[in-house]
């Protein structure tokens, strides 16, 4: 195993509603199987309600601090539907729906040369 190095991000009112089908207690094991796929361990989940100011430059932080290598996602409707470049700089991103795996910045810009 890589070691405990993902972080999974979420919030929205459906997941924090434990009564609603989807609440993120119904998530945790794709996304573990997912991890684990990948090699890591899930460290930590980290949720953010609607009332956070930029949460994604909060999990970049969290992400940062406490020298994470990957973040889980459900989805990329985690982040507006977006590729989070703010997140990118500081680790990689992988999604569970699709399955797909975006690489830190750094390693792309390493890969390339510049």
């Amino acid at each position: 195993m890589r070691g405990n190095s993902h972080v999974r991000f979420g919030g929205r009112s459906w997941e924090t509603d434990p009564r609603q089908p989807g609440h993120r207690a119904q998530g945790r094991p794709y996304i573990r199987r997912r991890a684990r796929r990948l090699g890591y361990d899930l460290a930590k989940t980290v949720t953010f309600d609607a009332k956070v100011d930029d949460p994604v430059g909060r999990l970049a932080n969290i992400v940062r601090t406490l020298d994470v290598e990957a973040v889980v996602a459900p989805s990329l409707s985690h982040f507006g539907d977006t590729v989070p470049h703010v997140l990118l700089r500081v680790s990689e991103l992988n999604t569970v729906n699709p399955e797909a795996t975006y690489t830190r910045l750094d390693e792309v810009l390493h890969a390339e040369g510049a």
